[in-house]
């Protein structure tokens, strides 16, 4: 069942403190980039970049891998990405890259990446099965980690191959974000800057990589962070 809710913290409360903090004007979200409302949401304490002279908000999509899988060598490999209440974010089309462990990473290129073919939402609650393509096709097979986080990447540079964070994030939302099915557009978005007496609860939203969290504090984005269930 996806759960959403538009009040501070969503519907899982995934901030303690009081319900306020440093936060954006209500501006545009890209509604081709999210997730169809009856399958998934976007939910509180996702890292967002807030463009204030666009006025627009656009998502850092991150996915952690359920279990660890072998890639092979063919084209293509089903992996598990884990998915929470919010149900299922991923895309088809997206293209995928483990995340940079360190800030600097960020800078460098990444040459392997995933870009997601089919998605099978209803096998489990816990993950979808993701058909994706394979970096490793026709060479050396390689192992990905149970727990690896990957982000949404882009190219830079036509038919480079090199591909870097496709948003860097500079704030959170603080509410869940749900695209209703009729919509033609999507305005009315905030961002959170700062949170100022309370913590963000990990265990209750999707992964946020080192690296990124490393990038907002270097953007002013204040935000403890906790692993705390409660």
């Amino acid at each position: 069942m996806i759960k959403w809710s538009k009040t501070y913290g969503g519907a899982r409360n995934v901030f303690t403190g009081s319900a306020s903090g440093v936060t954006s004007g209500q501006y545009f979200v890209d509604l081709t980039k999210l997730p169809d409302g009856d399958v998934g949401c976007i939910p509180a304490g996702t890292p967002i970049l807030i463009d204030d002279a666009a006025r627009t908000i656009a998502i850092h999509y991150a996915f952690e891998l359920y279990e660890a899988k072998a890639t092979g060598t063919d084209a293509t490999f089903e992996a598990k990405i884990k998915k929470g209440p919010e149900g299922s974010r991923i895309q088809a089309g997206m293209i995928l890259g483990v995340a940079p462990s360190t800030l600097a990473g960020l800078s460098e290129p990444t040459t392997d990446v995933y870009t997601v073919g089919t998605i099978d939402r209803t096998t489990s609650a816990l993950y979808d099965v993701v058909t994706v393509s394979n970096p490793n096709s026709g060479g050396t097979t390689a192992t990905l980690a149970a727990g690896t986080v990957f982000i949404e990447m882009s190219e830079v540079g036509e038919s480079s191959g090199n591909y870097y964070a496709t948003v860097l994030p500079n704030g959170f939302t603080f509410y869940d974000v749900s695209k209703h099915d009729n919509a033609i557009h999507m305005y009315g978005v905030d961002g959170l800057f700062c949170q100022h007496d309370g913590v963000l609860l990990v265990n209750r939203i999707p992964p946020i990589a080192d690296s990124i969290r490393d990038y907002m504090r270097s953007k002013d984005v204040y935000v403890r962070y906790s692993v705390s269930k409660e």
